[in-house]
């Protein structure tokens, strides 16, 4: 095999190399991304990268790649993913290239041979992706690593004495560093391919994967696979593959559904959603993932049924109004005067009934979904027909709103820029957007990790951690002058569903939590209210924004 591989490298014209087998893959957007990092960097000549594993559809990332791997870490036998590997012509041709009459283990004799004259750099994005099927090379592993074994020992003769001596007396150091480091790596938004849940259940993968999952932002691609799954809220085993952009904390789902073909989905699902559960009924990847820390898992265990009631008697209530009530006062605004409301993604009114019924507001309400829109217009609300990226064409500009309310709705426009840029005209001087959004820095997320019952794809296209939220604001030229998170135990016993089941099977929102669940879920959130909501961990977000200064 690496007589042809030597014989492309000779035919290549590009200042970088790397080279794919018949079952690797890139990731959209990992060439330009590499082309640009090492256009920026002259000095760098070697870089590697963690990659995702496509498994029957499934796409999971692959294990960790530790920082600063060498020749130190390759004598020991550490294998770094031949894909996500790129060098520069300079390098390939100063240690004589691809060596011809190896089998399987050509790769690891390169970089080898490369390591002892460039430093190798890692870089943190997912830029290519190994299919695992049956009968490939890559599972011959006794072979490749009798290879290995003779690429060392050759490697090794060809040492100075002084070099193997120096190496063997380094090594426990760098031993004893990689494992404390191992220790202390922050592993949040990590997910890792779930070995004990394979082969993972079918799947219909989509029918056009064309595009790159970008950063609402900015449009660049999203760095890292956070991991893939199916619509675990409403069943159906189209799979959907969630990216991170990491520079803004956005969580973002792949590929683009088309407007006319998701609208039809929430008319389906959301007007009429399933009260049942669907088990997975086969292996079910992250079932049972579970992150929390010893001192979390015995505070979580700890009976507060008494307390919790005691403390937070209307906690498994709709406490929606009595946040945007806080966070509002928080902002400066006077919830006792006759405040023009609008509620964008109004569903079927029922924040619109509660203001009605124990405000002196004036309510408005915005929904696409027909069906949702008709039952709040035969309450009597008024409620426009439509989506936020065209509320300003859709409602008279001289309805002018002091508080604009997307609640828990941002997550599910491709566009969030656009959408808020289209109710911003409506904006009455002096008036507030408030959004409300899953938190992509809950610490249920480290816990639940993509069991998480907020991740829910395809409906939520991004999930924003504070960051990204800012983000946004700065984006559009509003100013964030209140933050707070809030966590709800029905959202809690929803992921602790979905934990038991892993990503093969579904539970919609509508489901009644079995009295276990629901006892779990009201202790840990008492103790979210206590400690986590109060570190901007909680489950959701609120952020209200006006009009800068400058504007």
């Amino acid at each position: 095999m690496y007589d042809a591989v030597a014989k492309g490298f000779d035919r290549a014209t590009g200042e970088v190399y790397c080279y794919l087998n018949a079952d690797d893959l890139l990731e959209c957007g990992g060439i330009q991304s590499v082309g640009m990092y090492f256009a920026s960097h002259p000095e760098i000549d070697v870089i590697y990268h963690e990659d995702t594993v496509l498994v029957d559809g499934w796409k999971f990332p692959n294990v960790r790649q530790p920082e600063g791997v060498g020749t130190l870490d390759l004598i020991h036998g550490h294998i770094l993913f031949q894909d996500g590997i790129f060098w520069r012509r300079r390098a390939y041709r100063a240690v004589g290239g691809v060596r011809r009459d190896l089998m399987l283990a050509g790769d690891y004799d390169l970089w080898l041979r490369l390591s002892l004259q460039f430093k190798f750099v890692r870089r943190p994005q997912h830029v290519s992706c190994f299919r695992i099927r049956a009968g490939q090379l890559s599972s011959a592993m006794v072979q490749y690593h009798r290879e290995m074994e003779r690429s060392r020992g050759e490697f090794l003769a060809d040492a100075t004495l002084f070099k193997r001596a120096m190496w063997q007396w380094q090594w426990p150091f760098l031993w004893a560093r990689r494992r404390h480091t191992q220790r202390m790596e922050n592993s949040r938004l990590f997910f890792p391919i779930d070995f004990a849940n394979l082969p993972p259940p079918n799947c219909t993968i989509p029918e056009s994967m064309i595009g790159v999952p970008r950063s609402p932002i900015d449009g660049a691609p999203g760095e890292r696979l956070l991991f893939t799954s199916p619509d675990t809220r409403f069943g159906g085993d189209e799979i959907n593959y969630v990216y991170l952009d990491e520079r803004h904390g956005i969580a973002i789902t792949h590929p683009k559904i088309d407007t006319e073909t998701l609208d039809a989905l929430y008319q389906q699902n959301y007007s009429f959603p399933s009260k049942g559960i669907r088990l997975p009924g086969t292996k079910s990847p992250y079932r049972r993932f579970n992150r929390q820390r010893m001192w979390e898992r015995i505070l979580l265990r700890l009976p507060v049924g008494y307390l919790a009631r005691l403390i937070f008697p209307s906690a498994w209530l709709d406490n929606t109004l009595h946040e945007l009530m806080l966070v509002l006062k928080e902002s400066g605004i006077d919830t006792s005067q006759r405040l023009r409301f609008l509620d964008t993604g109004c569903f079927e009114g029922q924040l619109l009934d509660q203001i009605r019924d124990t405000t002196c507001w004036d309510p408005s309400g915005l929904e696409p979904n027909r069906h949702s829109a008709g039952v709040a217009r035969d309450k009597g609300h008024r409620v426009w027909c439509g989506h936020a990226e065209n509320a300003d064409a859709l409602i008279p500009r001289e309805s002018q709103f002091d508080v604009i309310y997307m609640g828990q709705s941002i997550e599910h426009v491709d566009d969030p820029i656009e959408a808020l840029q289209h109710l911003r005209p409506l904006l009455a001087k002096g008036g507030v957007i408030v959004v409300s959004t899953p938190n992509l820095d809950s610490r249920e997320i480290d816990w639940f990790g993509p069991t998480w019952a907020h991740w829910h794809p395809p409906y939520h296209r991004h999930i924003f951690s504070k960051r990204g939220l800012f983000s946004l604001a700065q984006k559009i030229n509003l100013l964030p002058i209140c933050f707070r998170t809030f966590s709800h135990p029905y959202w809690t016993g929803l992921s602790l569903t979905h934990n038991s089941m892993g990503l093969g099977g579904s539970a919609s929102h509508a489901v009644d939590l079995s009295p276990e669940i629901a006892k779990k879920a009201q202790r840990i959130d008492f103790w979210k209210r206590i400690i986590w909501n109060r570190r901007e961990k909680g489950d959701y977000s609120f952020l209200v924004m006006k009009e800068s200064v400058t504007d």
